[in-house]
């Protein structure tokens, strides 16, 4: 089984996306970590507190199969930030999943890995992926190599059921530690 690491603001993440993703990896009997910016709690949109695990300021490729953005208006906190932008590119670059849903595929966009990629969005995202180099494609849930995004919270279970269906390609090619 994969190790997947979900990564949500800590603050003003969209609750639906995050509890979307995690039960789905949770049912798949996935071993799932929650990151974020700091050790305190996390509280989404609606009130939903999540314990990180991990300090993604500590977090090393290596150590997970796959890596989810939950959106939510409090993921700008990572849009100017370099280590994110690196984890994302080394999780690229080794093959590994990259999930983001919402307001997080910006996260994307600024990390640099959207050129030539099919990618879905949010319809106030097209203009800013676009800008990117990527290709909008306007369906619920898109994965192209091992990117997968999303619209938002009304499009969260496409995106849970593609991230389930991507996880059990990778572990059928051996890509899972």
């Amino acid at each position: 089984m994969a190790k997947v690491l979900i990564i949500v603001p800590h603050d003003r993440f969209r609750d639906e996306e995050f509890t979307a993703a995690y039960n789905a990896l949770v049912d798949e009997s996935h071993t799932v970590q929650i990151g974020s910016s700091h050790h305190t709690e996390a509280t989404g949109h609606f009130g939903l507190v999540v314990k990180p695990d991990v300090n993604i300021g500590f977090v090393e490729p290596k150590d997970y199969d796959a890596l989810v953005f939950i959106g939510g208006r409090g993921v700008e906190e990572y849009f100017t930030e370099s280590k994110i932008h690196n984890l994302i590119k080394n999780f690229v670059t080794e093959r590994k999943i990259v999930g983001a849903i919402g307001l997080a595929v910006e996260l994307l966009s600024y990390a640099g890995v959207l050129a030539g990629k099919r990618v879905t969005c949010h319809p106030d995202l097209i203009q800013s992926i676009q800008g990117a180099g990527a290709y909008y494609t306007g369906r619920q849930a898109e994965i192209d190599s091992d990117i997968l995004t999303s619209i938002d919270e009304r499009t969260k279970d496409a995106f849970a059921e593609e991230l389930i269906k991507a996880l059990r390609f990778a572990d059928e090619r051996g890509r899972l530690s």
